[in-house]
Formats: structure tokens, C-alpha cells, sequence
């Protein structure tokens, strides 16, 4: 956790593993009033408008990545980079920086504007970036991984041992919640995850930096 005294928007980091339900308490903390970004929909964003971006990832890919309306092929990324942790980092190395460039810029708007309490940056990377320092607290969300591996199945229509390896890909669960300032159990149903939520959501929005 780290405080700036001067700030009057909490920023608040939510991750946590795949099937985990990160998304899911980021649409009940934006329902709430919290504003809410996606460092996915960032990412995906700035590699479908960003012409240099495309043209360093197609001298690693190769220019078939990109389908015909010039928008990128993420399956098939996903395919590539999910079996080729160099290929990976490569592409990591050209997103990643854009992306965090980007994520500071609106942090400075948010703490400039003012008008919400909270802003809540749903990230699976935010440890793996080294980005930590950019938020006051961060949230993880956890599931036991039986769990997890049934909701991805069902959402995904995945065998049991793709979801498997997609976790087993992601840091460690036991090492994500130890850097947690707080942790929401998304193990029951989605009255009690709200619940959770809710209660989380009005200690952030009621604390004060001094």
C-alpha cells in the first residue's frame, strides 16, 4: 500500500486469477459509483488504433496476425504466446509501456477531476508489470481453483486440462494473496460476492488521506 497524502481519489488496484470473478466485482464496484478501467480493453485499444505498435508486432508475428479489417487475431496470439514465454515477453515488452503510460495518464485526469472517490483498475498483471506502486490498495479476488476450473470450463467450453495449464501459467494464487491489502472470497453465490463488495466499497469510499 502506498499513500499520497495530497490525493483525493483512492486508486484501487482489483486482480486475481483467471475464473476468479475480478471482472465481476469490478461491474458491482462501478454499479456502486466507483469509475471503473479495464487494462484489457486498454491494451486491445491501443493495438488496434496505434500503427506502430502493429508494426512491431507484426516483425515478431509476421503480418498474417492481423485479419483483413486490420484488426489483430487474438486467438491466435493467444495460441502463440501462451506456448512461447520468450515470444510472450517480446510482446509484453512493446504493450506493456503503452499501456502503462496510458494508465498513468488517466490516474493524473482522475486525481485532477476529482468527481469519484474511487478508481478501480481491474489488471491480472498489475505484480507481474511491476506497477504496484501506482495504487493505494489492491484488491485480489479468490476462488478455490476446483472453482475456477469449472467456471472457466463453463464459460470458455475448455477441457479440463487447457484451463489446467492457463492457470498453472499465471503467478502462484498463495504468492498473489500475500501482497493483498484485501482479499473478497468470490466462493459463494453473487448476493453474498455483492455483499462483499458493497462492504469493501464503503470502507475505501469513507477513509481519508492525511
Amino acid at each position: 500500500m502506498t499513500m499520497k497524502s495530497s490525493d483525493k481519489t483512492l486508486i484501487v488496484g482489483i486482480t486475481g486469477g483467471i475464473g476468479s470473478g475480478k471482472s465481476e466485482v469490478c461491474n458491482l464496484f462501478q454499479s456502486f459509483g466507483a469509475k471503473v478501467l479495464y487494462t484489457d480493453l486498454m491494451a486491445r485499444e491501443l493495438i488496434d488504433t496505434r500503427k506502430d505498435i502493429q508494426q512491431k508486432i507484426k516483425q515478431i508475428l509476421g503480418a498474417d496476425i492481423f485479419l483483413k479489417d486490420g484488426t489483430l487475431n487474438r486467438k491466435i496470439m493467444a495460441e502463440y504466446l501462451f506456448h512461447d514465454k520468450k515470444l510472450k515477453a517480446k510482446i509484453n515488452h512493446i504493450v506493456h509501456p503503452q499501456v502503462i503510460g496510458l494508465l498513468k495518464s488517466e490516474i493524473r485526469r482522475a486525481k485532477s477531476i476529482g468527481d469519484s472517490p474511487l478508481l478501480v483498475i481491474e489488471s491480472a498483471l498489475i505484480f507481474d508489470a511491476n506497477v504496484r506502486t501506482l495504487f493505494d490498495f489492491i484488491i485480489v479476488v479468490h476462488a478455490d481453483r476446483e472453482l475456477r476450473i469449472q467456471r472457466i470450463s463453463k464459460r470458455d467450453g475448455c477441457s479440463r486440462d487447457a484451463v489446467e495449464d492457463r492457470i498453472n501459467s499465471q503467478m502462484p494464487a498463495d504468492e498473489i494473496l500475500s501482497l493483498a491489502d484485501f482479499i473478497i472470497w468470490n466462493t459463494d453465490n453473487k448476493k453474498s460476492l455483492k455483499g462483499k463488495a458493497r462492504f469493501l466499497f464503503d470502507v475505501l469510499t469513507t477513509m481519508k488521506l492525511y
